[in-house]
């Protein structure tokens, strides 16, 4: 692209973002002026409380579940109540201050930085049907979608291509997409937009109108998703668009494909987001940017109490890749990886695209390392945007190992197969290496509240050698001074020891010690809570009737009187994967990764890395 076409369509670029903001507003602002139908309000809002917040497919009757499962199949109907309830408003503001204030009654409190574009989709449906009936029909719709776009991929490259969309379809878990709105907007941009360009694939493809289509797909993504996975409505689609190219391309003008398509959706999003800023602080008369950025400063450097470490950015990695452990998921990620592995041994074939692909798998890890406060907390559906990275190693084997090769030597099918077991090895060897946060609590059981009038010691035997973080069942009433001693011992000598602030322990009564302890896994250590000069009640609170499901407490007394159960506790190790099935998960995903390294070493051609600076800028428009 020449330096003058760069400059023309930044400037068209610009003017379809302020179209973009402004249709927006006015659709926003229009949508909190449909009238709502009683009777689906009423019916809404009941089936919402009946299933709770965190329920899992396909049975969704009653009961919170976890806001922290590692299940794939668990629904975020915390924020569905958000939606529904911010589309059923009907408050003190007006249409246009709603639709800039953005205020829900589920948290009494305005989400004023997003802009909440689903609830000019939601309004009009809540004419028609309850929330019950609108999900029935976000099934079919998302099945109607994805059959459209099997079909086209089906038709143009074949079976092998096919089941690698399946494959992506299943790991986004359809159950659990039809039935919460949450995960669906951006679900139906992706999937959307991928349709979008099967369909009219030759009209997008002549010059530069791509990078028109990405900022499109990353404003529409601002406008109607709540953070949940928005990297996959570009990572996805520039795969396929990748996978579907027919022309054959340098291995640099696939790679500016990807850094341009980049650009453009990282450009649509970040600037439709600041729009919603800047239009609300207009008409609201207030700033909104200050609610923004320190909401984007809490998801990026600092959690609400501590700054966000490496060894945090790196666990954020771990937890979202962990639940795609979930046995269909396994079984289906592993057939690609035996897949793969068996065709290496045959050879694989060289393709311009493979280090594009590549590009675009690790913008994944880069969204999760940068986002690490956001993504680590929010794992239930974040864990979705490595369904880029899985979609560019599919694509990889796909297009490394298509047919047509000629037959190899013994020997060079044997160095192949030698490689491929080096793979593993090295993946066995990493394994061992790995580290992440395990944590192992007993807060489901029946707990007393025991008043505190002496010392509590309790008998430790950690699991794991190294702990993060313990908290520990104390609650108070009345208690505004005074200190919680909290000791460490190891026979007679103390190895941690701190000192609590009671009135910083005033609310709640599962209160988190950021530590971090060497201790030895399986020894025996003392673990003393001693409250000093506090004024008021302090409770201990224990398991009922002897109850004892950490395995890391013994024998707990207070004073020199004994008590029967343990205390609520949760306890965060630091340590390698926990189980023969984890271990073999990760051995299954290291293996995985280092394929994709291979296969893009052996599969294209070195020589472009000096070529790929020359055409970023490029003297003749077309040189691509």
């Amino acid at each position: 692209m020449s330096a003058l076409k760069f400059r023309k369509t930044g400037f068209n670029c610009g003017i379809v973002l302020l179209l973009a903001i402004g249709i927006g507003a006015i659709l926003i602002t229009v949508a909190n002026y449909i009238p709502i139908r009683p009777e689906n309000r009423e019916e809404s809002l009941a089936q919402l409380a009946s299933e709770g917040y965190f329920p899992e497919v396909p049975s969704t009757d009653g009961g919170d579940g976890s806001f922290h499962s590692m299940n794939p199949t668990a629904l975020e109907l915390a924020t569905d109540n958000l939606m529904i309830k911010m589309a059923l408003y009907e408050g003190e503001n007006d249409g246009v201050v709603q639709a800039f204030r953005c205020y829900s009654t589920q948290y009494e409190e305005e989400y004023s930085r997003y802009w909440h574009g689903y609830v000019v989709i939601l309004r009009f449906l809540l004419l028609f049907f309850n929330y019950y009936e609108i999900r029935l029909v976000n099934g079919i719709f998302q099945t109607l979608i994805f059959a459209g776009v099997m079909y086209f991929i089906l038709k143009s490259k074949g079976i092998k291509y096919a089941l690698a969309l399946a494959t992506s379809y299943i790991l986004l878990m359809p159950a659990a997409l039809a039935q919460c709105l949450q995960y669906s907007w951006t679900y139906y941009i992706t999937f959307g937009a991928l349709l979008i360009y099967l369909k009219f694939k030759s009209y997008l493809e002549e010059g530069e109108r791509y990078i028109y289509f990405f900022l499109l797909i990353g404003i529409a993504t601002t406008y109607l998703d709540l953070l949940t996975y928005p990297l996959l409505t570009w990572g996805f689609v520039i795969i396929w668009w990748l996978l579907m190219q027919e022309k054959k391309e340098s291995v640099a003008s696939n790679l500016l494909k990807v850094i341009y398509s980049g650009i453009a959706w990282v450009t649509g999003y970040a600037f439709m987001w600041i729009g919603k800023w800047v239009a609300g602080s207009l008409v609201l008369r207030e700033n909104l940017f200050q609610k923004a950025i320190s909401e984007a400063f809490l998801w990026t450097v600092a959690e609400e109490e501590a700054v966000i470490t490496l060894s945090d950015r790196l666990n954020t990695l771990y937890i979202n890749w962990e639940m795609y452990s979930y046995k269909l998921y396994f079984i289906v990620l592993i057939a690609w990886v035996l897949y793969a592995a068996v065709r290496g041994i045959v050879g694989y074939g060289k393709d311009s695209r493979i280090p594009a692909l590549l590009l675009t798998g690790f913008s994944s890890i880069v969204w999760y390392v940068t986002l690490a406060g956001h993504a680590a907390m929010h794992h239930i559906f974040t864990h979705r945007i490595y369904g880029i990275t899985i979609a560019a190693f599919l694509g990889i084997v796909l297009i490394s190992t298509k047919g047509g090769q000629r037959q190899l030597p013994l020997e060079k099918m044997l160095g192949n197969c030698l490689v491929i077991m080096l793979t593993g090895a090295i993946s066995v060897l990493l394994m061992f290496q790995l580290r992440s946060d395990y944590p192992v609590y007993n807060y489901l059981a029946i707990f007393d509240k025991i008043p505190v009038d002496d010392r509590i010691s309790m008998n430790f035997m950690p699991s794991f050698s190294r702990i993060k973080g313990i908290s520990i069942g104390i609650s108070t009433e009345g208690v505004n001074s005074g200190i919680y001693r909290i000791a460490l011992l190891d026979g007679e000598e103390t190895v941690y020891e701190n000192a609590v602030a009671a009135h910083e322990w005033s609310k709640g009564n599962l209160h988190e010690l950021s530590v971090d302890w060497n201790l030895t896994a399986g020894k025996q250590y003392t673990l003393q809570i001693e409250p000093i000069q506090t004024d008021g009640n302090t409770y201990l609170w224990m398991t009922v009737d002897g109850f004892t499901p950490l395995t890391e407490y013994r024998e707990t007394a207070m004073g020199e009187k004994s008590l029967s159960g343990q205390m609520l506790t949760e306890i965060t190790y630091w340590c390698r994967p926990v189980g023969k099935y984890n271990c073999l998960f990760w051995i299954t995903t290291l293996t995985g990764g280092l394929l994709m390294l291979v296969i893009t070493w052996q599969s294209c051609d070195r020589k472009w890395m000096p070529k790929a600076g020359n055409l970023l800028f490029s003297r003749e428009d077309g040189e691509h």
